[in-house]
């Protein structure tokens, strides 16, 4: 249950476009772990694409930020899943923390860490064969840095990956939490 919420936002629906400005979102839900969740962005649609831009998620610890778009996709068509299957990406995420324990409530398959995990990734292309331009991951002394190819990804039988490590760095203190 929400126990407060501030919104700002400004919001233009056509037939030919959709745009959503959300100049300040707050809330307040004391039952999820998250407890405080804060986000700012702009999403917007037209007939073919579907964009994300400085989309940012703050929670008490975390902080996350979504740009990118997807190409193919009309909200007012119907079948959001069947486009988003069809469709062509090409998204950036950038986050300094994300603190995997203040969503377990939401998602409750996510390890629980009590350091941050650092995320920086972007990638091109469609479910079938995307494109991963570089992920970089961190935990505390820890880092990855990676780039390559994932194939077939709503597929579990068939999906494969080409992956190219550039960098990597496990500290033993990191591995045992």
């Amino acid at each position: 249950v929400m126990d407060s919420l501030n919104l700002k936002l400004f919001l233009e629906l056509s037939q030919f476009q959709r745009f959503l400005d959300i100049s300040r979102f707050e809330a307040r839900i004391p039952n999820l772990l998250a407890g405080h969740i804060e986000a700012k962005g702009q999403i917007f649609n037209d007939d073919r694409f579907l964009e994300f831009n400085r989309f940012r998620v703050h929670t008490k610890h975390s902080r996350f930020e979504l740009n990118g778009e997807i190409d193919g996709v009309n909200i007012y068509a119907g079948h959001l899943w069947s486009q988003l299957d069809k469709a062509t990406y090409k998204m950036a995420i950038d986050s300094t923390r994300i603190y995997m324990n203040e969503f377990a409530d939401i998602y409750s398959k996510l390890p629980l860490l009590t350091s941050p995990v650092e995320i920086n990734a972007s990638a091109e292309g469609d479910i079938s064969h995307l494109k991963l331009d570089n992920l970089n991951l961190g935990f505390n002394n820890s880092s990855l840095d990676m780039y390559g190819e994932l194939h077939n990804l709503r597929d579990p039988d068939d999906f494969s990956y080409d992956l190219n490590l550039d960098k990597l760095h496990v500290t033993a203190s990191d591995l045992n939490q």
